[in-house]
């Protein structure tokens, strides 16, 4: 297609060669895919994904490539084991968190390249040797009490959702959901397989009293076997399923259910049912051993409490809140639960009474661990609590961050931060993004803050979003003040922020109308525009001195004071999605693979020839000038020519992919997507490898902290990662 200045029929014609985007390539690794992608013809090979492996292996992932240390700083915590020396909690991306005695500093054991979730934590009976699973058949494993940690061959898919360590046989016991046990000897140095007759299963534990490991199905049945191989059916439901098994110092067993009764067995007898609130969700269970007690609590903040081994109960107390977990802790005799919104509650007297503690979070806190040392409570957004003494008093060690990051900015000040997001968020960080605090600032869980802009004209921060409000700071982003409050996002659905380095300021917005500030941000006025159609992204381009905003059925408007806005028609229906200057071209792309560009400040326009019809959401371009487009659906295509032709880059990543990032002084380029990856090229985005992987959440962008060789991942997560130096 010829390089003229289009008619609306020839510029979204249906005369493009379309190519498919998806063409798989060689993919390497032991752990955390290694994936490749470049520019390809489209009979490029097939991925070669390898056979499986066929004998258990342990030992720490080898790549080809050195993957970047990083860790997450907020995921959700799922699980923790308490040894002597420090308490270890797991959760979402792949995290292991250890807390010594010294909790003020934690130390993170994620292994290189390990991103899944884990759901469960176990450690033999002499404490020395742990074992961690979970999604997609992770298998971790430790011979030093937590300390450090080495990836096992699983030779599974499945979701490992249970551990247990057989002390009669001197091996561990891994349950899968889909009814599949991994047998493994205490040395980790062979994996057997065996089977359990039921289709989805839950849970496996050892019972002293029996002997045996037990395992609960969804289908409501207790299955038992003496050695893992051969199971039996030891209890079952006609209806509900079974929640977890309680063994007493005195050997009786309590069986939780879900429709609010317990099944109980003393010494070998039958098993009886006892009803403590019908219907209600048997959530879990403390033992009290000092008070001879045992405590029971349900989905919807019930306690039963009974001082008889469980023949009879008693309604203690009810908190109206989710309950996720009970704990005794022997040194103090102390029972504590925790669980939705921050619940934490303690009773001294064995269940009798308890306490709801002075609310220290609003977040979910999803369990507890103790040591001699300390007791932890941990749960979303990375929230750590603790108490040092015994559970009495408590502390926040991190405070959670569970909304939306939608933005973070590297300010003037050394190794200085500030993250923007969903819910009112907004955090600085003065040690370059390992730790962050709340700012002071008056906005609301109702202000969701998406762009943020350090002016330099104004020497300051300036951050915008829905439903109308733009706040500004002058001493990086320690202090914020509202400039402006619409409270309406019909009116004010900011999406980014422009500047054009002579003082004026312009807010985009769809729904809504634009807004500007002459003063440095202090004050806003609405701009003169048609406001009938969203914008939904913008930018000026300083060689036209103009600015282009783009949205909703091909709006394209441009102004030249950033005050008064024209529409520019060029009769399409096509969304665009992002806005992006590079010298005197300006460009405009979105649906349908379509991207024009203006060398006339956006008076006429061409169409540029691209090789797909995918949505393309971002285009920036590499330190050589080289553009790189990205998109939904793993679209990703690259110019060298200034936007005139496009060439798609082939990629075996699926997400949608995010906007380029290059990191300062560096010849690197990266890419990250929605699900978790991080894309980098080191040859102007000519090919490409997936770098084992920080996270499996959601990342929006990257941040580099000027001061160090460090880039902050942000999105779902926030993470922290070195730029690799062999890269």
């Amino acid at each position: 297609m010829r390089n003229t200045i289009f008619s609306a029929k020839s510029l979204f014609g249906n005369n493009l060669q379309r190519l498919s985007l998806f063409i798989p390539v060689v993919i390497f690794c032991v752990i955390g895919v290694l994936a490749g992608c470049s520019e390809r013809p489209n009979n490029s090979p097939k991925n070669d994904d390898g056979s499986a492996i066929k004998k258990s292996a342990s030992g720490s992932p080898s790549f080809a490539l050195a993957a970047p240390q990083g860790y997450t700083l907020n995921p959700n915590f799922l699980t923790a084991l308490a040894g002597t020396k420090q308490i270890v909690i797991a959760g979402t991306d792949g995290t292991l968190l250890g807390l010594g005695s010294d909790t003020q500093k934690g130390v993170i054991a994620q292994p290189q390249g390990v991103s899944q979730q884990f759901y469960a934590l176990a450690k033999n009976t002499a404490g020395d040797k742990w074992l961690a699973s979970g999604d997609k058949g992770m298998l971790l494993s430790s011979r030093d009490g937590g300390q450090q940690w080495q990836v096992l061959a699983s030779q599974t898919q499945d979701t490992l959702v249970s551990v247990t360590f057989n002390p009669a046989l001197n091996h561990w016991a891994v349950l899968s959901n889909r009814g599949l046990v991994l047998l493994i000897n205490d040395d980790f140095s062979e994996i057997k397989n065996a089977t359990v007759p039921a289709a989805e299963t839950q849970k496996i534990a050892y019972s002293n009293a029996t002997q045996k490991l037990l395992v609960l199905t969804a289908q409501g049945k207790l299955l038992s076997s003496p050695d893992g191989n051969t199971w039996a059916t030891d209890a079952a439901l006609d209806k509900g399923s079974l929640n977890s098994v309680i063994t007493t110092p005195q050997n009786t067993e309590l069986i939780l259910t879900s429709e609010g009764a317990i099944l109980r067995r003393h010494k070998g007898s039958e098993w009886e049912p006892i009803t403590l609130n019908e219907g209600a969700y048997l959530n879990g269970s403390i033992v009290d051993v000092k008070h001879n007690s045992v405590i029971i609590f349900t989905a919807n903040g019930d306690v039963f409490t009974s001082f008889d081994e469980g023949e009879n109960w008693q309604l203690t107390a009810q908190f109206g809140l989710y309950i996720n977990q009970g704990l005794f802790i022997q040194k103090t005799a102390l029972n504590v639960v925790v669980g939705a919104e921050g619940l934490l509650a303690t009773s001294r007297d064995g269940g009798k009474t308890w306490l709801k503690n002075t609310t220290l979070t609003n977040t979910d806190i999803e369990g507890l661990a103790a040591n001699d040392h300390q007791v932890i409570a941990y749960g979303k957004g990375g929230l750590l609590l603790q108490s040092t003494d015994a559970g009495v008093q408590w502390q926040v060690l991190q405070a959670a961050i569970t909304p939306f990051v939608q933005d973070v900015i590297a300010t003037r000040a050394k190794n200085t931060l500030v993250a923007i997001g969903s819910q009112g968020l907004l955090q600085q960080s003065t040690n370059g993004g390992r730790t962050w605090r709340s700012v002071n600032s008056d906005i609301t869980k109702n202000d969701y803050l998406f762009h943020i802009i350090d002016d330099a004209n104004s020497q300051s921060l300036i951050a915008a979003g829905p439903p109308g409000t733009i706040i500004q700071s002058t001493d990086n982003g320690a202090n914020w003040l509202t400039r402006l409050r619409l409270d309406d996002p019909s009116v004010g659905y900011f999406h980014n922020v422009l500047n054009n380095n002579k003082g004026l300021l312009v807010a985009i917005a769809g729904p809504g109308i634009n807004h500007y500030s002459s003063d440095g941000g202090k004050t806003w006025q609405a701009c003169t525009m048609d406001a009938q159609k969203q914008l939904f992204h913008g930018s000026y381009n300083a060689a036209h001195d103009v600015f282009i905003a783009a949205g909703q059925e091909g709006l394209l408007q441009k102004s030249t004071d950033g005050i008064h806005w024209d529409i520019v028609d060029i009769q399409t229906t096509l969304n665009f999605q992002t806005t992006f200057s590079l010298d005197k071209r300006i460009f405009v792309a979105g649906q349908g693979g379509a991207i024009i560009y203006s060398d006339n400040g956006g008076v006429n326009w061409q169409q540029g020839v691209t090789p797909t019809s995918g949505n393309i959401q971002h285009i920036a371009a590499t330190p050589a000038g080289t553009l790189i487009a990205t998109g939904l659906k793993g679209l990703m295509l690259r110019s060298t020519d200034n936007g005139a032709h496009w060439q798609p880059i082939y990629s075996t990543i699926q997400g949608n992919l995010r906007e380029l990032f290059v990191a300062a002084n560096r010849q690197g380029l990266y890419v990250t997507s929605r699900n978790g990856e991080v894309l980098y090229s080191n040859d102007d985005g000519k090919q490409w490898i997936t770098l084992p992987p920080i996270t499996s959440s959601s990342i929006k962008g990257l941040t580099a902290n000027p001061d160090t060789h460090e880039i902050v991942a942000f999105g779902e997560r926030l993470s922290v990662f070195a730029l690799p130096n062999e890269l």
